[in-house]
């Protein structure tokens, strides 16, 4: 058992602005964190000394929002405010692979079966009563993690993606946006399509009422 207290084990410093992600790295020897001032650095998770940091020139150039690693611990994707994901050696910090849009990302994953990255975001939520869901490119984007291209697309949300996992099989992926509070599973299966669709048609009449409590209930009713 270990005993509770206030005192931190660890106390990491020396960084400007918010960190958004902070994970471990291959065995838990170092911590890896990004966030606001779009730079990636790797600590020694024991001393929290500075080991590496991502280049400026080559790294993302705006806030980083995202970061998902791989099954292996080999390497980590990122997504950033800047339009871009970037693909990095979780040991080196050595630039692999860019992947570029036309959005803000908010949300990036790798699918655990296949080459592929799946990349989410779209404009900020306070813009998006400003314009159509068309204008605000609500829509998760498939690359080839090899070869950086887009293969594919997934439409449908009225606010821009926050959130997105692969199912530990690869066959299905969830993604969500916070603005209308809808949660998504797009799959092969027409009638997960059809239940998923009556549940976001049911869910847009119910934020309009009890928006947090019908969050809980429809979250429940996806998974």
């Amino acid at each position: 058992w270990f005993a509770e207290t206030e005192e931190s084990a660890l106390v990491i410093s020396g960084i400007t602005g918010r960190i958004n992600r902070a994970v471990w790295g291959p065995g838990n020897r170092t911590i890896i964190t990004a966030g606001e001032d779009a730079t990636i650095r790797i600590w020694d998770s024991e001393t929290g000394k500075l080991l590496k940091e991502s280049d400026k020139e080559a790294g993302h150039q705006k806030a980083i929002s995202s970061l998902s690693k791989s099954l292996d611990w080999s390497h980590f994707l990122t997504g950033s405010l800047d339009k871009s994901a970037k693909l990095w050696d979780a040991r080196t910090l050595t630039l692999i692979k860019t992947y570029v849009t036309e959005l803000p990302v908010n949300a990036v994953d790798m699918s655990p079966t296949l080459d592929n990255v799946v990349i989410g975001g779209g404009q900020d939520a306070m813009n998006v009563t400003m314009t159509d869901r068309r204008a605000g490119k609500f829509e998760a984007k498939f690359f080839h993690k090899i070869l950086q291209e887009e293969i594919g697309g997934v439409k449908g949300h009225f606010g821009p993606i926050n959130a997105l996992a692969f199912n530990p099989d690869g066959k299905r992926l969830f993604h969500i946006t916070l603005y209308f509070d809808f949660l998504y599973s797009y799959s092969a299966s027409a009638l997960g399509f059809v239940l998923c669709l009556c549940f976001t048609l049911g869910m847009l009449i119910c934020s309009m009422i009890k928006p947090c409590r019908f969050m809980a209930i429809y979250a429940i009713l996806i998974l």
